[in-house]
């Protein structure tokens, strides 16, 4: 067996004859026989003061003792959690946060988490996504308000060929909809990921539970004596054992192998697709009044042409959480063939890197060529990318939502991108990310309320856990094949741009029950949207009243209706004639309206008014 630490133990004798090495001790037992017991110093570092104990007996039979003490024969390891229980989270991202937040906050009994992150805490986290109900109770489970991390009414998103004035598609509900049914169905705006994880942060439980930055786990062993696994970082330097790994590292994390048996090429998991990313800090200064309109407090995506023929698509995104913080991302996506033919042929580095404005002539370089590469009908957003402060190239990844997962009792779970990574255009990852995490920190809270922890049962939770994540992922990666094979048409076939339509986008290869059901919904939300103005103007219930008057033969009034500059709601109210005054010494006195108001229909308020008015004047 292991014990963690002698020093507390052992009888000072036992330490003197151990010391730092192995002590061998020969006795009898209670039965007449003999018996040896050697304790052994094991740690390699001298704060690792662990060691081992062995008893030899003599019995006849292979299997016998284990069969006594009624224990499996071929594996009788047995393995007394230690106190406290130690988890390590690798990636403090927001899954692997919410994961440790809410265990921190709602487990029973001992727990020590540290969460390890391999980048600053000051570094950029760029946007974040829409966070939906789902992700929503989860965020609160850990301790988030929601209200300091997303932007109101950032909940919008219009799909725009470039040039044209009107949406192709506009996704979510129309505003006069939601204004009804926002009680029973609560907006998913757009999220600061960086005020995401500072939320989560600060709501970390600190006496159970620490984040340390600037360290990178590479790897991961099993200590086969304790059941634990040892993390390590990129010297193979030992960072802890651990009860439970849980791996948030995102689509480039290293432990992933650990777990999932494939290639380490990520090759395999490149969809075709890559995307110039980068920050505006203030849309309103550079972007035409046209693009500002469109972008609103949400998302605006443009679909068009390329100089070389190819398509591409653009979209602008609001992130900042408070109304004056008006920044937004802008992404550009580029059809190739393989996972770096872009950074090549920007002349970058193929791993992940982001230029700055720290990097002007890099940055300048890039921007230049991205205005090359947009034909001339882009020219309006030049400025826009000339403004931007950072750029870096992202190729996008799927993983398969059927991983073949490695056989073995190492503590270890992937959750989120980790596990099953899905591309932005999916609009899933980050939701399905913060329900892995808030579902294996329930689990793992009712595990740890349990009297006996067993380590058998802690990876059955686990593997349970598991294909529960993959079981929920798997509606979306199957729709992620369609999703994909629609966007590399738009960026591999300008033609396709040019016909493009909504009908065409719903008809696909041809009209199936429930595709012909969509398009009939869409087509009926759409009018909605046309009728709200597409949440583009403030007086967009101009086109509300016009169907009013429609109904009423007003057609002679829908000019006069239309050239409005102003709209307001009016209830008509009338106060009593023989209001109930107070009786007090307040030197108070009230007038026209605010004592006697009377509907506008009556033709006398105003005047009234201006009697009460003079009359008073006349007494003072």
């Amino acid at each position: 067996g292991v014990f963690p630490d002698p020093e507390s133990v052992c009888s000072p004798t036992l330490l003197r004859q151990l010391g730092e090495g192995t002590l061998s001790l020969l006795g009898p037992l209670r039965n007449g026989k003999g018996a040896a017991v050697f304790l052994q110093r094991f740690g390699a570092q001298a704060e690792d003061r662990r060691a081992t104990i062995g008893l030899m007996m003599q019995r006849d039979h292979i299997g016998d003792l284990a069969d006594r003490q009624q224990v499996n024969r071929v594996v009788c390891t047995l393995v007394l959690m230690t106190s406290p229980f130690r988890v390590a989270v690798v990636g403090a991202g927001p899954s692997g946060l919410t994961f440790a937040s809410i265990l921190s906050r709602e487990a029973q009994g001992e727990l020590s988490v540290d969460v390890f992150e391999r980048d600053s805490r000051e570094r950029d986290q760029g946007a974040g996504w829409d966070v939906d109900h789902a992700g929503q109770a989860a965020l609160r489970r850990a301790g988030v308000d929601l209200a300091r991390i997303s932007r109101e009414g950032s909940d919008t998103f219009r799909v725009f060929r470039v040039g044209q004035p009107e949406p192709l598609l506009v996704p979510g509900l129309p505003g006069v909809i939601k204004r009804v049914s926002h009680r029973f169905w609560p907006p998913c705006p757009e999220t600061n990921r960086h005020a995401m994880r500072e939320g989560l942060l600060n709501a970390l439980d600190s006496r159970s539970a620490s984040v340390h930055f600037g360290r990178a786990a590479a790897d991961l062993r099993l200590v086969e004596s304790t059941g634990q696994a040892e993390l390590l970082d990129r010297t193979g330097r030992s960072m802890g054992c651990y009860d439970l790994v849980v791996d948030a590292g995102g689509v480039a994390s290293p432990l992933r192998r650990c777990r999932v048996a494939e290639p380490p090429d990520m090759e395999q998991h490149y969809t075709g697709i890559t995307m110039l990313y980068g920050v505006i800090p203030d849309p309103e200064s550079v972007c035409t009044p046209t693009h500002l309109r469109q972008l609103g407090q949400g998302t605006l995506s443009l679909l068009g042409p390329l100089r070389n023929g190819n398509g591409t698509v653009v979209f602008l995104q609001r992130f900042g959480a408070r109304a004056e913080d008006r920044r937004a991302t802008i992404g550009i996506m580029f059809q190739r063939d393989h996972i770096g033919d872009l950074a090549d042929e920007l002349g970058l580095a193929r791993h992940s890197r982001v230029l700055t404005d720290a990097e002007p002539h890099e940055l300048r370089r890039v921007q230049g060529w991205i205005k090359e590469q947009l034909s001339d009908q882009w020219r309006d957003l030049h400025k826009v990318v000339d403004s931007s402060v950072s750029l870096s190239v992202r190729p996008i990844l799927c993983f398969p939502f059927a991983p073949t997962l490695r056989h073995g009792n190492l503590p270890l779970v992937c959750i989120g991108d980790a596990l099953h990574a899905l591309p932005s255009y999916t609009g899933s990852s980050g939701n399905l990310a913060l329900v892995d995490a808030a579902a294996l920190a329930t689990a793992l809270c009712e595990f740890l309320s349990e009297q006996d922890l067993d380590r058998t049962h802690l990876l059955e939770v686990l593997r349970s856990q598991e294909q529960s994540m993959i079981e929920r992922a798997r509606p979306v990666g199957e729709q992620e094949k369609s999703a994909r094979e629609l966007v590399l048409r738009i960026l591999q076939t300008p033609h396709y741009l040019e016909e493009c339509s909504t009908y065409k986008l719903f008809r696909g290869d041809g009209w199936t029950m429930w595709s012909a059901a969509a398009f009939a919904l869409y087509s009926v939300i759409h009018i909605l949207h046309r009728l709200d103005g597409f949440g583009m103007s403030d007086i967009s219930s101009c086109r509300l009243i016009r169907v009013l008057l429609i109904l009423g033969k007003w057609r002679d009034l829908h000019k006069v209706v239309d050239s409005s500059v102003s709209l307001s709601v009016r209830p008509v109210l009338c106060f009593p004639s023989a209001p109930t005054l107070r009786q007090d010494d307040l030197p108070l006195i009230c007038i026209g309206d605010a004592l006697h108001a009377l509907p506008l229909y009556t033709g006398s308020s105003g005047n009234l008014a201006l009697a009460d008015a003079a009359a008073l004047a006349d007494a003072l």
